[in-house]
């Protein structure tokens, strides 16, 4: 038995924009850009420059049902074809971790950072374990640092740290061995607050 089909053209634009007027939702109609199987509402915001990007989309799905003939038994006892409401659940959280990447240009407050702080010894040989030291004493205080062991001349190896947008750099040289510290190079983070 098949089920007769339950909702006129147009039907289903006409739910959606209803729900976003009686949320009270600021919204745009564009005739054409729904997909196939039905109307879709897209959530866009703009970014600092104001690009507008797509953070998740709800749509309607009247084909799938058809094509595998779901049906439901009604209140009266009639069967009904239903509607299915896809939600872009995953892709929310991707676009919602992507914007403020984007809007901050990959500098990202201290808390969020992968990498809060990476220590950059002069030398390898000599500063090895005031180097260990420091980064132990950070990762007892639940901080995200790291070593930079690479053999290369001190400049370049805080350019490449930079480059990596991580919000400070702990140079250790012969002096801040001896006395136990580090010197503080904060990344130049442009306004933005740790």
């Amino acid at each position: 038995m098949s089920a007769r089909r339950t909702t006129r053209p147009g039907q289903g634009e006409a739910a959606l924009e209803q729900a976003l007027k009686d949320n009270r939702c600021d919204y745009v109609v564009k005739p054409g850009e729904g997909a196939f199987y039905g109307p879709k509402i897209d959530v866009n915001v703009k970014d600092a420059i104001g690009r507008l990007h797509q953070l998740s989309t709800i749509q309607l799905d009247f084909s799938l049902p058809a094509k595998f003939e779901c049906e439901y038994v009604a209140e009266d006892g009639s069967r009904k074809r239903p509607v299915v409401i896809h939600r872009a659940i995953l892709g929310t959280n991707r676009a919602l971790l992507r914007h403020p990447h984007r809007a901050l240009r990959g500098r990202v407050p201290l808390w969020l950072a992968p990498e809060q702080a990476v220590i950059a010894p002069v030398s390898e040989d000599r500063h090895a374990e005031a180097a260990k030291a420091a980064l132990a004493k950070m990762k007892a205080a639940r901080l995200r640092a790291a070593v930079d062991w690479s053999n290369t001349k001190l400049g370049k190896k805080i350019r490449e740290i930079a480059m990596r947008k991580v919000p400070y750099i702990l140079v250790i040289g012969d002096r801040e061995a001896e006395a136990g510290t580090v010197a503080i190079r904060p990344s130049r983070r442009r306004g933005l607050r740790a």
